[in-house]
């Protein structure tokens, strides 16, 4: 089972590592085109594999999705090291992100179960998962985004909190509706 070990090691950590920093430069890892881009123009973006955020010391960390042995197939997750072998890599549209371009993370807060439980077909209990992430918002100064890993809805509303694509939502009343919807806690590491 996961602990909060596991949620400093795959989350926190490498964010730690971006406090103060400035925000220089958005990456998208997806499987198409930046015309392809699946968004709906009022501050969500989903993408197939992950972002890539550079800040100004040269560190640059990967939130996307992996798998993480104590979690679900797919759980959210922050490195250092890309999680794609094979991607297209494009600059994320500045509509959204030049809020927080050149200006610093001063802070962060993850979301998703303190506890969940996996049943099998048969009602069995199959796992129980322990802290685990499905969102992380970003704070940089007044500005915040959020990074989640759902399945990619056609109207943009999340019905299950995970899945294999990544959320950019950059409107906080959105960010807020998602952690009700999915009934999200605030995790600690």
């Amino acid at each position: 089972m996961a602990t909060s070990s596991t949620l400093e090691q795959y989350i926190t950590a490498p964010l730690k590592l971006a406090l103060g920093q400035t925000l220089t430069g958005v990456f998208y890892h997806d499987v198409a085109e930046k015309q392809w881009l699946t968004t709906n123009f009022q501050g969500t973006d989903i993408i197939a594999q992950q972002v890539e955020l550079i800040f100004g010391s040269g560190l640059r960390l990967y939130c996307g999705w992996d798998t993480v042995k104590e979690w679900s197939q797919y759980s959210l997750c922050v490195s250092q090291q890309s999680f794609c072998l094979e991607a297209i890599v494009f600059t994320a549209s500045p509509d959204y992100w030049q809020q927080r371009i050149g200006k610093p993370l001063t802070s962060y807060s993850v979301y998703g179960y303190k506890e969940s439980t996996w049943h099998t077909a048969g009602g069995s209990v199959e796992r129980v998962h322990l802290n685990e992430p499905h969102l992380i918002v970003l704070h940089f100064d007044s500005s915040l985004v959020a990074v989640a890993n759902y399945t990619a809805e056609e109207d943009f509303h999340p019905r299950f909190p995970f899945g294999d694509d990544v959320w950019i939502l950059f409107e906080q009343v959105e960010i807020e509706e998602h952690i009700q919807r999915l009934g999200f806690d605030k995790l600690e590491a």
